[in-house]
């Protein structure tokens, strides 16, 4: 059995090595299980088994500057654990961006095919609506999950799906204005029409994936949002 204040000095430690609090709260599960399995299979003390236990995640709770950190300071560190999340999430959001890009894309294609006079009005309800999906998934997050950006939790990191989530917003803006107006390359089918479409591409994808990291992240601050409250004083050091 693991004390409440034994789960606490697990806690900080593994606040020590910068984990956003959802990758923490499940490596804190994987050293309780881990840590009680060795106190009953081996009849170790707490700290033997804490010991131990760290031994094992060595490796992995090692902590670095990521390459394109300029300035290094404590709060940029991450340990290869969160890299290795991070990786296996940006790949799975980019796959599902790409779905729905070309689902999207496949959908403008058969509407042109069906009635060329509407394909315009296709294009500017799509967009329309993509951009609505993604300004308003970060307008849900900026006022109901707005804990987030409040000075007492600056120290924490919260979810990897937070992690340059915005990054797309400056080239949809640009982007946006680079393809009006957009009657000047509908019009027909030529290099401009092409190289036009791959940039709209681009842009849709972009605002895709967005919005698919602003749903993850609301979805995570929703299991992270009591565990803060009912934990403030142990989490927020």
């Amino acid at each position: 059995m693991i004390t409440e204040k034994q789960k606490a000095e697990i806690q900080n430690y593994l606040f020590a090595k910068k984990l956003p609090v959802d990758i923490l709260m499940e490596v804190h599960d994987h050293f309780v299980s881990q840590i009680t399995d060795l106190k009953t299979a081996e009849g170790l003390t707490f700290e033997q088994a804490f010991s131990k236990t760290k031994d094992s995640w060595k490796e992995e709770l090692t902590t670095f500057y990521p390459f394109y950190i300029l300035r290094k300071i404590e709060n940029v560190l991450i340990t290869r654990f969160e890299q290795k999340i991070r990786k296996r999430e940006i790949t799975t959001r980019i796959l599902q961006s790409l779905a729905l890009t070309f689902f999207i894309f496949i959908l403008g294609v058969i509407t042109s095919q069906l009635n060329k006079d509407v394909i315009l009005t296709f294009i500017k309800y799509a967009f329309l609506g993509i951009n609505l999906f993604c300004y308003g998934t970060i307008l849900y997050n900026l006022i109901i999950n707005n804990f987030i950006y409040k000075k007492e939790f600056s120290v924490l990191k919260f979810s990897t799906y937070h992690w340059r989530s915005y990054f797309a917003l400056p080239f949809s803006i640009l982007g946006s204005h680079f393809l009006k107006p957009i009657t000047s390359w509908t019009s027909e089918i030529n290099a401009e029409f092409y190289y036009k479409i791959s940039v709209l591409f681009l842009l849709v994808l972009c605002l895709i994936y967005t919005g698919i990291s602003q749903i993850k992240l609301a979805k995570t601050l929703r299991i992270i949002k009591p565990n803060l409250t009912l934990n403030r004083k142990s989490i927020v050091r």
